[in-house]
């Protein structure tokens, strides 16, 4: 009886050290990702050979319990001490219950080991996702920051053109602004004088805003100059000298002018402004006359 139960225990040692080996191959099927499909037929088929390895060992071990032969299971003539006993109803059921307690043990060993692999792949194909997105990540931020120095510099190259351009087109606006304006009071006078009157008239109008702005000019030229004879020479000599400077240039341009006059009447009366004999608009080749240039003089003119 104690060898029976011996050896009844050999083949469960055995059958849980296949079960074990069947968990390890599961959790190596769990860490394998390239042939997942395969490995995981291939473990549908080793679990059926174990069931079936076990109900054989169950089996086996019943028919060793209860002394039978495997052959038609006829009831051995030499039966050990204690076997009579293994032979009756409560034997058998016994025997029964112990094989399936130990069965069903190695089932929930297996099911425990293939939670256990499952989990292990699990956890595995997590973190193979998050180092994945991690490293797409950083690969991201690198490339970032290399294009990002040259996104600067064309943004900032378009936004100076565009500035550029935009100046313009204000330039270009305010002169056309400015040139219908023009237009548009010339039009006017034209209209309410007479073309060539409001032509005269813009021209008188142009040329006296010139005399005034050149007025103001030499005059401040002129008190300069008289601020700077009287610092350097004194109050008195000062203004002598610029009373002096200013009759020299008022005789120069005086005798300048009557040597003009001369020289056009021994031209004759045929030279003048104007040739209508030749009907054209010609201008005669007639210097004008030299304006006073000195500060003093200008000083005596324009007060």
């Amino acid at each position: 009886m104690a060898l029976r139960q011996g050896l009844l225990l050999s083949s469960l040692k055995e059958e849980a050290l296949l079960m074990l080996k069947a968990g390890l191959c599961v959790e190596e099927q769990g860490a394998s990702l390239a042939d997942r499909d395969s490995r995981a037929l291939e473990s549908v088929s080793n679990r059926v050979e174990l069931v079936k390895m076990v109900e054989d060992a169950r089996v086996k071990g019943a028919m060793e319990a209860i002394g039978l032969h495997d052959q038609g299971g006829v009831l051995d003539l030499q039966l050990p001490l204690g076997a009579e006993a293994m032979i009756s109803r409560p034997g058998i059921l016994a025997v029964h219950n112990l094989v399936d307690i130990n069965c069903k043990i190695l089932r929930d060993m297996e099911s425990q080991l293939i939670i256990r692999a499952g989990f292990i792949a699990g956890v595995f194909h997590t973190w193979r996702f998050q180092a994945n997105l991690m490293k797409t990540g950083r690969q991201f931020e690198e490339h970032f920051h290399d294009i990002q120095d040259q996104w600067t510099a064309e943004l900032d190259a378009h936004r100076q053109r565009f500035d550029d351009q935009l100046a313009e087109a204000a330039e270009k606006a305010a002169a056309h602004k400015e040139h219908v304006r023009q237009q548009h009071d010339l039009l006017l006078r034209q209209w309410q004088m007479g073309d060539a009157k409001g032509l005269f008239s813009s021209i008188y109008k142009a040329w006296a805003q010139y005399v005034a702005k050149e007025k103001m000019r030499r005059r401040s030229a002129a008190n300069i100059h008289k601020v700077c004879y009287e610092w350097v020479e004194g109050k008195n000599k000062g203004l002598k000298h610029s009373c002096f400077a200013a009759w020299f240039h008022e005789h120069l341009a005086g005798s300048l002018a009557r040597r003009r006059e001369e020289e056009l009447e021994k031209a004759g009366p045929c030279t003048g402004y104007w040739d209508l004999r030749a009907g054209t608009n010609r201008v005669a080749d007639v210097a004008d006359l030299p304006l006073p240039s000195s500060p003093a003089s200008d000083a005596l003119w324009f007060n």
